[in-house]
């Protein structure tokens, strides 16, 4: 199972696509910036 689900990551990434920064998301959502940029990065 993982940790995240598809509409949590699709969230997450309109928010950073909206100019929210990462770190903040990170912080916000507890999740970590490896994580995010990752996703960033696949997107």
């Amino acid at each position: 199972m993982e940790k995240y689900d598809t509409a949590f990551k699709e969230i997450v990434l309109d928010l950073l696509s909206s100019g929210y920064s990462i770190s903040q998301l990170a912080k916000d959502y507890q999740a970590s910036l490896i994580t995010l940029s990752n996703w960033l990065k696949s997107q």
